[in-house]
């Protein structure tokens, strides 16, 4: 098969993948977007349309897995460090999340990017740092309540 023929049947199954995810049939989009990216692994946009498509089916790892590989193709893929960011924050990894978003942000700033889009990042990053800190807040109780930490607190001088 020649490069123009995988390059025309790659961007047949793209656009299969984007109808399907458009109609909500997100396993058909799924399937599409893997047909795709087995004719052209070399494309960012595939791997980070197929991220897309395994966070809403509720698989954060895979989605992660396939917004990494879009980010080492092209590392100004703003949504592929949106959706990093999203399934970072799925998996509770929330440092990482957080800073994908700021990532995207800096990147669509830079770009003039339209405010939709910049608008649904602050929002996912405001929701990652409300996360983080809950989160923080948690383990600094757990941490007091440890009965070694609770003995110093009990032996401490009030001053």
């Amino acid at each position: 098969m020649s490069a123009a023929e995988r390059h025309a049947m790659c961007e047949a199954e793209k656009i299969k993948g984007n109808e399907s995810f458009a109609s909500g049939d997100l396993d058909e989009a799924e399937l599409h977007y893997t047909r795709a990216i087995r004719l052209r692994s070399d494309v960012s946009v595939l791997w980070s349309n197929r991220a897309l498509v395994r966070l809403k089916l509720r698989r954060p790892r895979e989605g992660l897995e396939d917004a990494q590989r879009a980010i080492a193709l092209d590392p100004k893929n703003v949504k592929a460090f949106h959706r990093r960011g999203k399934a970072r924050a799925e998996l509770d990894y929330l440092e990482e999340a957080v800073k994908d978003f700021q990532t995207a942000l800096k990147i669509l700033n830079d770009s003039g990017a339209e405010q939709g889009i910049i608008g649904r990042v602050n929002a996912d990053l405001a929701t990652a740092r409300r996360k983080l800190i809950y989160k923080q807040r948690a383990q600094v109780k757990e941490d007091i309540e440890e009965p070694k930490i609770q003995e110093i607190f009990d032996e401490s001088p009030v001053v």
